[in-house]
């Protein structure tokens, strides 16, 4: 299927998913109510959820047929974006003071059978995909530009991932081809090995067959780019999509922020690059939620302050310095869950059956309670609810000389929970394995945050952010 085709098939899902939507909750309607008399309150429900569907799954890349993307983490996208929209619904209905005209009864049902359908489609229509693909039909003919070892890595896992529908039958060399090169092209598929200077004539001999190009992906190094340049501007007259598969380097300047001066573009590569008024976006909804969080839990603090007073003598509250934004040292609030104060330079980690935490000190520790004033700190501006953890400042001059981009952690602001901590890298960092793990997640947040991610997090937090088994 030709990439315009594929991008009309995409587009229809918008078109599926609102007829599931509208199916579900008017089936629903018929059932509880015995009519489709829709009021004004229940319509309105009915179309924000509409609205908001869009807006979530759109951001969510749902709305794209993604050949790379496997089934469990398609499902996981729909889940995820289908319980935002159930929260904005019900946010909604109580901002606008609607939710006694909107029964639970109608609303539970119709958002079962809407995230039902939505999985349903989007698995019935990969499974029938794959199955096509792997007889050979609805397959993308790839044009691969560069031979070594990243190039010849993607052939090899193209070819043992048919169910994708991309195939690599020829390669171009800029560089002389080994033996070895030309065997493990051979193996995965390859049938034409050929020089850069014939990629134009390649394209436009198969423009008319079965299997045209679809695609040309440049895997070369960037001391080729005059050549690059050179093949695309040839390519122009054709109708082949033109990709660039980067290595690490060239990854890392795609990611970077791009500043014009004048005529001229400046990248910087260790920035992190974000869209307009993201900040602003993002501060908001920190201060909003840690306001609307601290008013709810307000009697629970009260009870933890009683309790830490009780158990153990010294105060309720711990602060300690660590690293913020951009590397300033901030100062974070914790209850206090040990004997001691440490926040000098001998700071040692919480361990396994630590004589240090108090009875209640360990109870809040492994519950996580004991990060909850940090809700304060968010208020105050110095920390986010959603960022990578901030450590002590011991600790930080430590690893930072231990791990490579361990600072770039601090290009955004530290947060009560995080998505290295929703993945298992919580609690105790023994060894440096461990830490890298925690600050290769953090840079994959950085990397691709949105206000969609952080609401992904928060709830995920709910579900298994809050314990851990490195948690003492």
């Amino acid at each position: 299927m030709p990439p315009k085709n594929e991008r009309s098939v995409a587009s229809s899902f918008v078109l599926v998913d609102t007829l599931i939507i509208l199916v579900s909750f008017m089936g629903t309607h018929k059932v509880y109510f015995g009519n489709l008399e829709f009021v004004p309150e229940r319509l309105l429900i009915l179309l924000v959820a509409i609205s908001v569907s869009y807006l979530v799954m759109a951001g969510s890349g749902l709305y794209s047929l993604d050949r790379g993307l496997v089934q469990n983490r398609e499902i996981r996208r729909i889940l995820w974006a289908w319980t935002a929209v159930v929260l904005s619904i019900g946010l909604f209905a109580f901002a606008t003071r609607i939710v006694n005209g909107v029964p639970r009864l109608w609303i539970g049902p119709s958002a079962l059978l809407t995230v039902a359908g939505l999985v349903t489609f989007r698995l019935s229509l990969r499974m029938f995909l794959r199955s096509t693909r792997k007889k050979g039909l609805n397959v993308q003919s790839i044009a691969l530009v560069g031979i070594n070892e990243q190039s010849l890595g993607m052939v090899h896992h193209l070819a043992k991932n048919p169910w994708k529908g991309l195939s690599v039958k020829a390669m171009f060399y800029a560089e002389e081809v080994t033996a070895e090169q030309r065997a493990i092209a051979e193996q995965s598929g390859v049938s034409m090995i050929l020089p850069l200077e014939e990629i134009p004539s390649y394209i436009e001999n198969r423009r008319s067959k079965e299997q045209a190009v679809s695609q040309v992906w440049f895997a070369l190094s960037l001391k080729y780019a005059l050549q690059m340049e050179e093949i695309n501007e040839s390519l122009k007259d054709s109708s082949v999509d033109v990709c660039y598969l980067p290595d690490s380097f060239t990854k890392i300047l795609l990611e970077g922020e791009v500043t014009d001066y004048g005529e001229m573009s400046l990248i910087n590569i260790s920035s992190v690059r974000k869209f307009p008024f993201a900040e602003i976006l993002k501060r908001g909804f920190d201060f909003i939620f840690a306001l609307v969080v601290l008013v709810l839990i307000s009697p629970v603090l009260l009870v933890i302050a009683i309790a830490i007073r009780i158990d153990s003598v010294g105060p309720v509250i711990f602060r300690q310095r660590r690293y913020g934004m951009d590397g300033q040292v901030i100062k974070i609030w914790k209850f206090r869950t040990m004997k001691v104060l440490e926040d000098g330079n001998d700071v040692e980690q919480a361990r396994r059956n630590d004589p240090r935490i108090t009875r209640v000190g360990a109870f809040l520790r492994h519950t996580s309670l004991d990060e909850l004033p940090q809700f304060f700190n968010v208020l105050q501006g110095r920390m986010s609810v959603v960022g990578p953890r901030p450590h002590p400042v011991v600790h930080n001059e430590e690893f930072r000389k231990k791990i490579s981009g361990y600072m770039m952690r601090h290009k955004f602001k530290p947060g009560i929970t995080g998505w290295a901590q929703v993945n298992g890298w919580r609690g105790e960092t023994d060894t440096i394995d461990k830490m890298q793990k925690r600050v290769d997640y953090d840079l994959q947040y950085i990397r691709n945050w949105s206000i969609w991610f952080d609401i992904k997090i928060i709830l995920m937090t709910f579900f298994k952010g809050f314990s851990g088994k490195n948690v003492y």
